[in-house]
């Protein structure tokens, strides 16, 4: 696919209006990844991910929801997850609602009930994918055929024998 003049214009135009590069690729009739490509090669701005904006936004609205429960503030519906250190003024309890016939809610259920081997398989995978990517590496090349008619070995000389 080459990129006209045309294409190339109405890429800069779609992109600084704020399009994803998926509208811009159906609307210039590419693939998404040749607008990804083309935009990385042209140096355009950056712009924020909104995937990762609404995830932040979600998280914020958690933790304003969420209020700090001491053991006092504690119902029999709420859950018992200890947070921060016994000894420090700012220590609580999660406060949201249990999982039913369970202590803690269901996020921390699924700290509190793991298998050790679970855990260990989610930190063994943890690791690798901070791991960064080895390089690659280039296979050994495989020898080349002769082109045209291919030679027959010649045959071994036989030793001789002397008496």
């Amino acid at each position: 696919m080459t990129w006209t003049d045309d294409k190339i214009k109405q890429l800069k135009k779609l992109w600084q209006k704020g399009r994803t590069t998926a509208q811009i690729a159906r609307e210039l009739g590419l693939s998404k990844n040749s607008i990804i490509g083309k935009i990385h090669r042209m140096d355009l701005t950056s712009r924020p991910s909104p995937i990762k904006k609404k995830a932040v936004i979600v998280k914020a609205a958690t933790k304003t929801q969420a209020r700090q429960m001491g053991l006092l503030d504690l119902k029999s519906n709420s859950c018992r997850w200890p947070i921060g250190d016994p000894d420090e003024p700012d220590f609580h309890f999660c406060g949201q609602q249990v999982a039913t016939g369970k202590p803690y809610c269901p996020e921390h259920c699924k700290i509190a009930y793991t298998s050790l081997k679970e855990l260990a398989s989610q930190k063994n995978k943890e690791a690798k994918a901070a791991l960064p990517a080895p390089p690659p590496t280039a296979a050994p090349k495989a020898p080349q055929p002769a082109k045209g008619k291919a030679k027959a070995a010649a045959p071994a000389p036989k030793p001789s024998r002397k008496r």
